[in-house]
């Protein structure tokens, strides 16, 4: 399926919940690509059901697992 649909969902499903995800690589680095923590920071509760809000979620995790290889439907680039 579409793994960004479903961090996304996830996100959305546990509002109160902070997620960080990332990618774990050799050696133990993580490369981030979002905390949902740091957008609530930016964001009040009734903004962040907004579309453009979810859209932007979107599209910042789709772009960086992108830049890693991985296409929305978790195959490799």
């Amino acid at each position: 399926g579409d793994i960004t649909r479903t961090f996304v969902d996830a996100i959305y499903s546990w509002l109160e919940a902070d997620f960080e995800i990332f990618i774990n690589i050799e050696d133990n680095k993580k490369i981030p690509v979002l905390n949902s923590r740091k957008i609530k920071n930016i964001v009040n509760q009734y903004e962040m059901q907004q579309k453009k809000i979810r859209d932007f979620i979107y599209q910042s995790i789709d772009q960086e697992l992108k830049k890693i290889g991985i296409d929305n439907q978790f195959g490799i680039l």
